[in-house]
């Protein structure tokens, strides 16, 4: 039977190995994301441009069908955005390595209790899978989990009971 001490040494290296990986993926969730968010921006303004700069040299016609191309691929690339999620697939990688960057540091304390941080790593990966595939676990727990969306602002009256400052 594994000691804690083994343990810990097995659950530093799947978390240093899980938390290379959701760099990359939070890397490239992000890149995705913002790179479609932004080129959908930029294309419908440069389709806005091609229609009204009377310096480009082109004929109506010419302007008209370069316009009609840039929006087609903005709306395109907006809609693959929306659909393939990439905003949720971010978030959701963002707080996964969050989770593990957490869980290493608490490796750091020789006095963790591994039990529970093995725990902690199927509940992070269960609530990973479940946000990716846009699915909440309302129907099992009773709570919501899914990660792709902001908590709600308390209201004034919410923090001035609580004691908080207005964000």
């Amino acid at each position: 039977m594994p000691t804690d001490d083994d343990t810990r040494v097995v659950l530093k290296q799947y978390v240093a190995a899980q938390l290379r990986g959701q760099i990359l993926w939070t890397k490239l969730w992000s890149l995705l994301h913002h790179g479609f968010v932004f080129g959908a921006v930029i294309l419908s303004a440069a389709a806005a441009l091609v229609l009204q700069l009377k310096s480009i040299l082109l004929t109506t016609e010419q302007r008209s069908d370069i316009a009609t191309v840039l929006t087609a691929i903005a709306s395109v690339v907006g809609v693959i955005s929306v659909s393939g999620a990439f905003a949720q697939k971010w978030r959701t990688n963002r707080l996964t390595k969050g989770t593990l960057e957490q869980i290493e540091i608490d490796l750091m304390d020789p006095n963790c209790d591994s039990r529970k941080l093995l725990e902690e790593l199927k509940e992070m990966k269960r609530i990973h899978h479940l946000a990716i595939a846009g699915e909440s676990d309302e129907s099992r727990s009773g709570r919501r989990i899914t990660p792709a969306r902001d908590p709600p602002n308390p209201t004034l009256s919410e923090r001035k009971e609580s004691h908080q400052p207005p964000p």
